[in-house]
């Protein structure tokens, strides 16, 4: 089981142009209530899972404040028989010794968002006075590095960033010295619905393949074993026979869900818009009653029913039709023809390779 949980809502100290909740009210100072925080791991402690994996997110998760994950870290050792894991999304401009310490000491994962070099960061990623993070988020990335805390990087790409793919790539590789990372596109079918008609954002289908093959032809220029782009690895393990580990591609979104700082329960955040699908509210119910409750089970129907176009088609298993919230008005992935393609390129180039 995986909670997405927002400890801080929509509140943020950045403004990047694609952000999910920019119609929203970022400026607000929004926290989970101790209480509340409490009850979310109890109720998580109590679900009868073994493995539990919880997602601090946000808005920027460091505003919630140390204090706020110490409390999160000492209720969770109320139940020494459930493995919690602890996640954390953030866009690093806060981070310092004391919070690197505490991650490191707390067996956290923390993923960072950054979109690339200097520019495109500046384009996309600004602070709320349209000033520069870019500088900052370097200098937190080499901090975790000296003193030895693990991170995950994610790069968003949108239309701006198209013609710095490659340059990105390799700022990534050569210059931050990392070997693993995951991409996110923003595109015209986009779940994000205050960007989605957005031309000098969201990227075209057809620009979105070519950015797939840009992809493609750095990750094979490197000849590195070692080296994963997530979006690149989940096409590969599919040639490999290996379930990908994406819910993007496994079809495993009813395994997550999404708390709101105030308590409302979602399947996902890229879903928790309106009360179409509002599972449940922490305050007024349990966790077991919301994630057993109509909404959910109705909610799991709906991800686990086949579209008849996938029934035949070879990459089912792989792509498991995608992202729920990229489904169309018949149920189907909408970038269902651009991921084929890419399937097909990768194994043809996998299996030269092999020959």
């Amino acid at each position: 089981m995986t909670a997405i949980i927002k400890s801080v809502g929509n509140f943020c100290n950045l403004r990047c142009v694609y952000c999910f909740y920019s119609h929203l009210d970022q400026a607000s100072f929004q926290k989970m209530e101790h209480g509340l925080l409490k009850k979310l791991i109890k109720d998580m402690g109590e679900v009868g899972i073994a493995k539990v994996t919880a997602i601090w997110h946000g808005g920027e998760p460091l505003l919630a404040g140390l204090d706020f994950y110490k409390l999160a870290i000492a209720e969770q050792k109320l139940y020494p028989d459930v493995q919690f894991e602890n996640r954390l999304q953030t866009n690093a401009t806060f981070l310092d010794e004391r919070w690197v310490s505490f991650f490191k000491d707390n067996n956290f994962g923390i993923g960072v968002s950054l979109d690339g070099t200097k520019r495109i960061q500046d384009l996309q990623r600004p602070d709320r006075q349209g000033h520069s993070t870019f500088d900052k988020v370097v200098k937190n990335l080499e901090l975790m590095q000296k003193l030895g805390l693990k991170f995950g990087l994610i790069q968003t790409i949108t239309s701006k960033g198209l013609g710095f793919i490659r340059e990105s790539q390799e700022f990534f590789y050569h210059t931050l010295g990392l070997r693993s990372w995951k991409i996110n596109f923003v595109d015209e079918s986009s779940c994000l619905i205050n960007v989605v008609d957005d031309p000098t954002i969201t990227i075209s289908e057809n620009n979105l393949l070519q950015a797939y093959d840009e992809l493609i032809d750095f990750w094979m220029s490197t000849n590195d074993p070692s080296l994963e782009i997530e979006e690149i690895d989940q096409f590969v393990a599919a040639f490999l026979g290996r379930r990908p580990s994406s819910c993007n591609f496994s079809g495993s979104c009813g395994n997550y869900f999404c708390v709101d700082y105030n308590g409302l329960v979602y399947p996902c955040d890229r879903i928790c818009f309106d009360d179409q699908h509002l599972l449940g509210d922490l305050r007024e119910k349990s966790l077991l009653e919301i994630m057993t409750g109509d909404k959910a089970e109705k909610f799991r129907l709906k991800v686990r029913n086949v579209h008849p176009d996938c029934i035949s088609c070879k990459w089912r298993p792989f792509c498991n039709n995608g992202c729920t919230a990229m489904h169309n008005k018949t149920g189907k992935y909408r970038h269902c023809e651009v991921r084929k393609k890419v399937f097909e390129r990768i194994c043809s180039m996998t299996a030269s390779s092999q020959k």
